[in-house]
């Protein structure tokens, strides 16, 4: 009986001794915690106000800080298949860019340390105004079945100068438009008044002319008559 007892107290003390250890196992430490918290989030959203002309950072930031295969920067606002910025393979590839970012996009660090995937914006415009977005993949993602970038940031970016942005532009030209089809109609009255002055001036001026030429020839006839009609003097 004694001896039954003590394998049972053995059985028992062992299967506590294994749930200690499996619930051990299962509670994740400090750092995947945080991993899954910050996986949960949603992407970071910022708003950037700058001027035409300057150098803008868009910043993204991948906070595993694991390598970057893979880095997009597009604008979805623009709905093109083309990115604003593309990085794959250990090179940027500008073939894939939209025309209008070529040669104007770098990586704020061209190694991408601690997973820096911010790049600058040079000389920016009004066009420039937009909604911009980050996306990865890293090396903690080759062991996904879907290598599908991962939304790290959202930067909704204003170029303003004195109160013109790309928005308020567009109705400016169309203002510009607008009373062009009002300033022409005025301009070419305005010419053909004009026209219609120099054209009266030059006729009235040539009747004053003429009127002034006929009322001088019957003096002229009358004097050669004169001339005509006196007789010849006499020689002394």
């Amino acid at each position: 009986m004694a001896a039954l007892m003590s394998v049972c107290s053995l059985i028992l003390i062992f299967s506590a001794g294994s749930a200690v250890t499996l619930s051990e196992e299962r509670v994740p430490t400090d750092q995947q915690q945080q991993q899954r918290l910050t996986a949960a989030q949603p992407a970071d959203t910022q708003e950037v106000t700058v001027k035409p002309g300057e150098d803008v950072t868009l910043q993204c930031r991948d906070p595993t800080d694991a390598s970057i295969k893979r880095l997009e920067w597009n604008r979805p606002d623009l709905r093109s298949e083309e990115y604003v910025f593309f990085f794959r393979e250990n090179r940027s590839y500008e073939s894939y860019q939209l025309p209008s970012y070529r040669g104007r996009v770098d990586l704020r660090d061209p190694e991408m340390k601690n997973g820096d995937a911010s790049v600058i914006l040079k000389n920016v415009t009004v066009n420039d105004t937009g909604t911009y977005e980050c996306r990865v993949i890293t090396d903690r993602d080759g062991r996904r079945r879907r290598n599908t970038p991962e939304l790290l940031s959202t930067i909704k970016l204003k170029v303003e100068d004195s109160g013109l942005t790309a928005g308020n532009q567009e109705d400016g030209e169309k203002k510009e438009g607008g009373n062009l089809h009002i300033y022409l109609p005025v301009a070419a009255a305005i010419i053909i008044i004009i026209i219609i002055i120099i054209v009266s001036g030059l006729v009235l001026w040539k009747r004053h002319r003429s009127m002034k030429k006929d009322s001088e020839q019957p003096a002229a006839d009358e004097a050669v008559e004169l001339q005509t009609s006196s007789p010849p003097r006499e020689a002394v």
